[in-house]
């Protein structure tokens, strides 16, 4: 079986090279927005007009993650099968992919707690954003 580590190598080149205001304003980390411009626009673009979404989706089967959140209705039902998503769900999925779901082709992301709440709330922005009702 071959394996493209592209995308991993990828993600650590720009970890390695973030400037300094890509920073949570916590202080806790990287700020949502610039984990989801690093870590998950390479496979799951960010809207869904974007003329250049196709460029980002590395895989076919990568869901777009602002339908996973609504405004009037909050977090919907998995679409790879997991039940509704929560927080708290989509933050352990986002670290551990395959403890949820054995057969993704998504890797975990390595995120510090602080990330991992950023980048939840950013997906819920995109949600809002997005699936305005």
């Amino acid at each position: 079986m071959r394996h493209n580590h592209a995308p991993v190598i990828l993600l650590l080149v720009l970890t390695a090279i973030l400037p300094a205001t890509a920073l949570a304003e916590d202080g806790g980390g990287l700020s949502g927005e610039t984990v989801y411009e690093t870590r998950c626009l390479l496979c799951h673009p960010d809207s869904p007009d974007a003329e250049d979404a196709s460029r980002y989706k590395a895989r076919k089967d990568a869901v777009p993650l602002w339908t996973l959140y609504r405004e009037s209705e909050g977090w919907q039902e998995s679409q790879i099968g997991l039940g509704s998503w929560s927080d708290e769900r989509m933050k352990e999925f986002i670290r551990y992919p395959k403890g949820m779901k054995p057969d993704t082709t998504m890797v975990g992301v390595p995120l510090n707690d602080a990330e991992l709440k950023e980048v939840v709330a950013y997906i819920k922005e995109l949600g809002r954003r997005h699936n305005s009702d």
